[in-house]
């Protein structure tokens, strides 16, 4: 018993030694790089509007470190009222639900783009996510 503890601690230490090597901090997320792979596809859908590698905002604003982010918090956009005053920060799950349908998540915003499904949106969060 006292072995396999000591086995699953060392495990542990290494992965969080591993870990910072290699640039990651402690509460980094955990993100399937297949999935974030498929939600690169995914962003596919969005690119027209949004952009996800520079803070150039087009005609939605840019996503680059959007999740923690204030919705309608960016000082050089445009947002709707209904953005803006949503009170929304954006985490997983409300950016996850904001995709799958933006007129129901925040009645009056300008994103009026097709609505993802849930796999689609769970593999475009992954993918923002892994972006962090």
């Amino acid at each position: 018993m006292r072995f396999v503890l000591a086995w699953v601690v060392s495990g542990l230490a290494l992965a969080l030694v591993i870990r910072l090597a290699v640039g990651g901090a402690p509460d980094a997320p955990v993100v399937d790089p297949a999935v974030a792979s498929r939600g690169a596809q995914v962003s596919s859908k969005c690119v027209a509007c949004h952009a996800f590698d520079s803070r150039d905002n087009h005609v939605g604003p840019h996503l680059v470190g959007i999740l923690g982010r204030q919705a309608g918090g960016l000082a050089a956009f445009a947002y709707s009222d209904a953005m803006r005053q949503s009170g929304v920060v954006w985490d997983k799950d409300s950016l996850k639900q904001f995709v799958m349908g933006p007129q129901q998540f925040i009645p009056g915003t300008n994103m009026g783009v097709s609505p993802l499904t849930e796999p689609e949106a769970d593999e475009l969060v992954s993918y923002l996510e892994s972006m962090q």
